[in-house]
């Protein structure tokens, strides 16, 4: 049988269709590492967060402990 002229043959399409397997790859990998950054950056944030709370905490219970004494001594007199 023979092809029509002009009709594409599968050698012909190869390249095209390894383009498009290429182009759904690398987008998938691009949203995967979208995905991955934004995941990363999410847990620099909530860790900064984190250790910023705990030095106001910190800030605060060094500053407490001398009202404490002080109400302390007087509940106690």
């Amino acid at each position: 049988m023979q092809q029509a002229r002009g009709a594409p043959t599968a050698k012909a399409t190869e390249p095209v269709i390894g383009l498009v397997r290429d182009a759904r790859t690398s987008g998938l990998h691009a949203a995967m590492l979208f995905c991955a950054g934004m995941s990363a950056l999410g847990s620099v944030v909530a860790w900064s967060v984190w250790v910023a709370r705990l030095e106001m905490n910190r800030a605060r219970q060094v500053r407490e402990p001398k009202r404490d004494a002080l109400f302390s001594s007087v509940a106690w007199a």
